[in-house]
This record gives structure tokens, C-alpha cells and sequence, in this order.
């Protein structure tokens, strides 16, 4: 929905990156036959021998990371996707990182969907950002998970500028009383809220694009304020920061 939102205002190129190992995002994309970051992990680190024996495991690494990224108009999008079998991927992990960083220099907006856990976190995967969005449930175990990921992005003392919490898919009226206790007893904001949306389920349910999604859809309008809520922010803030 955020890159929905960026792509509808002007705000491209937009580097998409699934980094959830269920690999759904390039699916709401309209995007189908997705190759995968962690197939080059399976070919670095797996007994097929698929590195050219002319060519050093960083280059190999860096070529094939050119073959996976799918272009599309407006947008870009990069699959992690789950690898396979057990052994230590750090190594291709940072080759990944990398890539990444220099990666970013190309986009004015970079949107990363995380899986709704710590491992990526614990990594470093997610480091180094302008905006980290808490998306929950209305559900204190939603809360819960997400008070969990705020203290270890503290412990880990990751780059995040920002930190917010969004309830999505909320059934109606406003945040249960108790929800906005726990989160605020953490130190959470909740930032905003995404209302159900029986348009976003039909769309899901035909597998759809979300990006044709029409404007005036409930869970649209609330991403478009979220964004602008966003935006309004960043700009306080550096008119703030230019004082100093």
C-alpha cells in the first residue's frame, strides 16, 4: 500500500524489497515467476558447484543479485525469499547488505516488508532507516510482538530515525482501550490506524495488483494519511534540526 501511495504521488523510482521469507509482497505487486535473493545463497553455499571457477564468489554474488531484481514501471522490487537447508549465511549476508547500500543511492524511497519477527532485526538486516512502521493487529499479541521488536531494535542500537506503531486491519470505531494502554505503557505511539477494507480482500482474493487499487478505498485514504502524517513530521524535524 505504501509503495501504492508513493507510486500514485510522483515519488519514483521506489525500491520494493520482500524481505519476508513467505515472499507475498511481489504477489500484491501483480508480480508472478519472482527469482529469489536466497537462490544465490543455495548457489554460493550449496555442493552443486554453480560458481564459475574463473570468477570469485563476490562477483558471482554480484552479478546474479543483478539478474534477480525485477524492473517494473515506476519501481523495482528485490525478493529475499527463504533459502534452504542449514549451515551459517553470514557471508552472503553482508555481500547482500552491501549490495543493498549501494543500491540505495539510485532510489529516493526504499520500502522493505519485514517478516513479523526478530531475525532480522538480530542480523542487521533492517538497519539504517529513516522510518521503521510497526504494523500490529488490533490484538495484544500483535502489540505485544511489536513491543518486542522496538526493544530490540534498541538493545541492537540500529540506525532508525523514527519508530511508529499502526494498527491494520482494525474492524472498526476506534483502538481498544486496552491496546492503547500497552502500547503506551512501552513508550509506543500508535501512529495510525488502516481500517479493514472489504476492497483490499476482494483484491487478494482475485489476486489483483494492489497498486490498481482505487483511491477512495478506506485502507488507501488511511495509508495516504499515514504517509502525509510522515512527511509532516520530517519536515518539522529538519526545520527543527536547522535551528541547531
Amino acid at each position: 500500500m505504501i509503495v501504492r501511495h508513493l507510486l500514485k504521488s510522483g515519488n519514483k523510482p521506489v525500491l520494493a524489497v520482500d524481505a519476508d521469507a513467505d515472499a507475498n509482497f511481489a504477489d500484491l505487486l501483480g508480480i508472478k515467476d519472482v527469482k529469489t535473493i536466497g537462490t544465490i545463497r543455495e548457489e554460493v553455499q550449496g555442493t552443486k558447484g554453480k560458481v564459475p571457477l574463473s570468477m570469485d564468489k563476490n562477483t558471482f554474488v554480484e552479478m546474479r543479485l543483478e539478474d534477480v531484481l525485477i524492473e517494473q514501471e515506476g519501481f523495482d522490487l528485490a525478493v529475499m525469499g527463504r533459502s534452504e537447508g542449514s549451515g551459517c549465511y553470514c557471508y552472503v549476508n553482508n555481500l547482500l547488505r552491501k549490495y543493498l547500500d549501494r543500491l540505495e543511492g539510485n532510489y529516493p524511497y526504499i520500502v522493505i516488508d519485514n517478516q513479523a519477527g526478530l531475525e532480522h532485526l538480530s542480523r542487521h538486516t533492517t538497519d539504517n532507516v529513516d522510518v521503521l512502521l510497526l504494523v500490529s493487529d488490533a490484538s495484544v499479541k500483535g502489540i505485544t510482538t511489536a513491543i518486542k521488536v522496538k526493544e530490540l531494535a534498541e538493545e541492537l542500537k540500529l540506525k532508525v530515525s523514527k519508530m511508529y506503531l499502526v494498527i491494520s486491519r482494525l474492524p472498526s470505531g476506534d483502538v481498544p482501550k486496552a491496546l492503547e494502554k500497552k502500547a503506551n505503557e512501552s513508550g509506543l505511539e500508535i501512529f495510525a490506524t488502516i481500517p479493514y477494507d472489504e476492497q483490499v480482500l476482494d483484491y487478494d482474493l482475485n489476486e489483483k495488483s494492489i497498486l490498481g487499487l482505487d483511491s477512495s478505498a478506506k485502507a488507501a485514504c488511511a495509508v495516504s494519511e499515514l504517509m502525509g502524517k510522515i512527511e509532516n513530521r520530517t519536515l518539522k524535524n529538519d526545520k527543527g534540526n536547522s535551528k541547531h
